[in-house]
């Protein structure tokens, strides 16, 4: 109910409820909210999105542990890890955590080498208390989060969509390959 409240602009009936034969056009706004309701076209296409969710889950999760196996060698990067629990993992992101310590290189750069080789890639997220808005709420307590520094300071994703191709996975795999090992602080054999 609260949320059904703060997802229309805190109006306490929905439009179906004030439109139908049978409802009333009266309504209350019962607190502050927000304009968080679905379009039409948006639950148009979502419909229609959610029979192919199960073969778009199973090409994620494909994907997923092709970047994992490649990876896997590379101490350079440190991957997501798999919870300990019985769990169906959508891998909406793949992200990947460089560990700087081991690159000649930060991540700004990681990632500028990325797009050089024409791969994308995103930056999710960035330490809440890094942003303009939250600096003042939490300042002074940057030095207090040092693992919420570090991840943030090296975090990106990689392209991980079921529009992929293997041909396109395996580009991303060869960039991040090329990279790791032109900057990598360890010799390369």
């Amino acid at each position: 109910e609260e949320l059904t409240l703060l997802r229309f602009h805190g109006m306490s009936k929905s439009a179906w409820k004030r439109y139908s034969r049978s409802g009333s056009p009266l309504y209350d706004i019962a607190r502050l909210g927000y304009k968080y309701n679905m379009m039409d076209i948006q639950a148009a296409l979502g419909i229609h999105q959610l029979p192919k969710l199960k073969k778009f889950n199973a090409l994620r999760v494909q994907y997923a542990q092709t970047y994992h196996h490649s990876f896997f060698e590379f101490p350079e990067l440190i991957l997501p890890k798999k919870p300990s629990y019985d769990h169906l993992h959508a891998w909406h992101l793949y992200v990947v955590v460089l560990d700087s310590k081991k690159m000649k290189i930060g991540r700004d750069e990681f990632v500028r080498q990325m797009q050089q080789r024409n791969i994308g890639t995103g930056i999710h997220f960035t330490a809440v208390h890094d942003h303009s808005y939250y600096k003042n709420i939490f300042s002074g307590q940057r030095k207090d989060l040092p693992n919420a520094n570090f991840v943030s300071r090296n975090i990106f994703s990689l392209p991980l969509y079921p529009g992929m191709t293997r041909e396109d996975t395996e580009d991303v795999i060869a960039a991040v390959q090329d990279v790791v090992k032109t900057y990598s602080r360890r010799r390369w054999g």
